[in-house]
């Protein structure tokens, strides 16, 4: 009588256990950083005003590349670099596992200030005025990009279609 007692126990248990994992119709929220939504569209807005001005198109906004945005400019202002340990996405973005397969390049652009955070145009300025950062501003190739600020770090992505 005992054993027959300790299988049903065992069953109960079990049945609750697989209660409590079963998969759940609840969609799963990661929490985002906070981005500065007003310096994130701004410094899109000159970074659009300086490639027209400089006889090319006008990049569209990207989710994909907002959401990788973010990461960056996140992760950047926080641990700063490529070789942090704290850098989570670093295998996959070597590895170029996160980018979707309908673009054919990927250019990020990187600015943090250590001391106070910028306007929109100031962070811009230090990219125009970096030869590298601009040269990547200034690709004739592209068609997307975003930027997303969080805290006193802008990150730039840009891309293009296969």
């Amino acid at each position: 009588m005992k054993m027959n007692t300790m299988i049903s126990v065992i069953t109960i248990l079990a049945l609750v256990g697989l209660l409590l994992l079963r998969p759940t119709k609840e969609k799963i929220v990661y929490k985002t950083p906070p981005v500065d939504e007003y310096t994130s569209e701004n410094v899109f807005e000159y970074i659009n005003l300086y490639r027209n001005n400089n006889g090319l198109n006008t990049l569209s906004k990207s989710d994909a590349l907002c959401r990788y945005a973010t990461l960056r400019a996140y992760e950047t202002d926080n641990y700063w670099n490529f070789a942090d340990p704290h850098y989570k996405f670093k295998e996959d973005y070597e590895n170029g596992n996160w980018l979707n397969p309908r673009y054919k390049m990927i250019f990020e652009i990187l600015v943090k200030n250590h001391e106070v955070k910028l306007s929109p145009y100031e962070y811009f300025d230090l990219w125009r005025n970096s030869e590298e950062h601009n040269k990547i501003m200034l690709m004739k190739d592209f068609n997307y990009m975003c930027v997303s600020c969080v805290n006193k770090t802008c990150a730039g992505v840009f891309s293009a279609d296969k």
